[in-house]
């Protein structure tokens, strides 16, 4: 088995990088000061690959997946060099590479820290047999809408120890590169057997991210329409609560969307993409929407329910059963898997709920992610991934149980509701956006919040609370 570049090496080429595309006159920065998201794509001068770019026969797995052999592009110069190896020589990259370090170690020092997940994304990029993105269906016509659109996955037909069915196929984008795409249909629906399909489907396929297409109940019936395309901003899961003698208090747990695949999310939505549905519902035009979609374990169909999820979380815009058990799943998965969510409505989860739309709002749901996977999104896979065991983040943003203890007494010793509101106006987070209505509920899923967003120092929210409490 051919070996990869160590996470050292990945953070040894990001500080000589300086944070800064190599490529002569671009000044991308590879981290997003804004948002966090990581730009950058590594690149080997002398492919990994016996059939890539300016491949070397002579040279060894180690010399190839050296910081010598690797170099930072954004994604526009890294996909220019690569499609002309004709002009981007080893040489002439070699040469971009020396002149672009030595121009950074002559203007800065060299401090750039690039941190465990961002160098296991970079890493990501060189598996050439890995997936780039795994498709979630939960009913047959959900998985049939994704066919449609995806006409390059063929039945995948070696024999599956996981008893899976599964599609694969290699999607090219806008621009001519390519993704590797699997997709696979649930066994039964609901949130537990996503969660072990998408464990079944990680263990086997090693994907990048995984999402979820298919259908969902609108929950905003004055502002949407059937087949309108709902994008998870974040999922819901409404299911959990404590039992008490007034009935059942909800714990609600919130589940946040990858934020790369987000952020490309909106970029295809300025494109104002058209969707080509089938020639039955050619005059429908869908509107496509990002927002907090719940996911639970039961099918809705009274607007007593509904009002009642409003209530656990004002801003809910969907409901469904199955992207709570993915996310789940991506989250527990050592490398850290991002998740995304499309959804289709086919009803509004009241008394007037029927099947009539969900064909409609299936083949919605897969257009825009046929839109959103060729627009590409993140950057395209070039290599083999590390061997899973390699990557075994340690993150100082994990909370030790005391820590996470600490945090939270302090929070509701120093704050009453109002004041927990003003608080999270002055750190910058949406108090209505977590989930939960008690100043308990939100004060946990406040620290789980900070957890999750690896751009965030938990250290800085420790750091408000004593400059608030003063």
């Amino acid at each position: 088995m051919r070996t990869a570049p160590t996470l050292t090496t990945i953070k040894k080429l990001f500080a000589n990088s300086g944070g800064v595309c190599a490529f002569p006159g671009c000044s991308v920065r590879l981290i997003d000061d804004e948002t966090g998201v990581n730009l950058g794509e590594m690149c080997h001068i002398s492919a990994a690959s016996p059939n890539g770019p300016r491949y070397d026969k002579s040279m060894t797995d180690e010399e190839r997946n050296s910081d010598k052999n690797l170099i930072i592009f954004c994604g526009t110069h890294h996909s220019l060099i690569d499609k002309s190896p004709e002009i981007y020589t080893t040489e002439k990259l070699h040469g971009i590479k020396i002149n672009h370090e030595a121009k950074v170690s002559g203007i800065m020092k060299i401090d750039n820290e690039l941190g465990d997940k961002e160098a296991t994304t970079l890493a990501k990029q060189v598996d050439e047999e890995s997936i780039d993105f795994a498709i979630i269906t939960a009913l047959p016509k959900e998985l049939k809408a994704v066919l449609h659109y995806f006409p390059e996955l063929i039945e995948f037909k070696e024999k599956n120890t996981d008893n899976r069915l599964y599609f694969k196929g290699t999607i090219k984008t806008n621009n001519g590169d390519n993704y590797r795409i699997v997709a696979t249909l649930l066994n039964t629906m609901g949130n537990l057997e996503a969660a072990n399909a998408t464990s079944d489907l990680i263990n086997k396929w090693n994907p990048r991210y995984v999402l979820v297409s298919g259908i969902a109940g609108g929950l905003d019936r004055s502002n949407q329409n059937f087949g309108d395309v709902i994008v998870s901003d974040s999922i819901i899961y409404y299911e959990s609560g404590k039992v008490i003698t007034t009935g059942i208090e909800p714990r609600s747990r919130q589940f946040i969307s990858d934020r790369n695949l987000i952020m490309g999310m909106h970029k295809l939505m300025l494109s104002n993409p058209q969707l080509n549905l089938p020639e039955k519902y050619k005059n429908i035009k869908p509107k496509i929407e990002i927002g907090i979609i719940a996911s639970g374990e039961k099918i809705i169909s009274t607007s007593d329910e509904v009002h009642r999820l409003l209530q656990i979380h004002r801003k809910l815009i969907a409901v469904e059963m199955e992207s709570a058990g993915v996310a789940s799943a991506a989250f527990s998965a050592v490398k850290q898997i991002g998740f995304l969510t499309f959804r289709g409505i086919c009803d509004f989860a009241d008394e007037t709920k029927s099947d009539d739309w969900q064909d409609l709002a299936s083949y919605s749901a897969a257009a825009v992610l046929r839109k959103f996977i060729v627009s590409k999104p993140v950057s395209i896979s070039e290599g083999k991934w590390p061997v899973i065991d390699t990557l075994k983040i340690v993150s100082s943003k994990n909370l030790t149980i005391e820590k996470r203890q600490g945090i939270f007494n302090k929070l509701k010793e120093s704050f009453d509701l109002e004041d927990f509101n003003n608080f999270c106006f002055l750190i910058g987070v949406d108090f209505d956006e977590l989930a939960g209505q008690k100043k308990s509920s939100k004060i946990r899923e406040l620290i789980l919040y900070f957890e999750r967003r690896d751009k965030i120092e938990i250290d800085l929210l420790e750091t408000s609370i004593k400059e608030l409490i003063k």
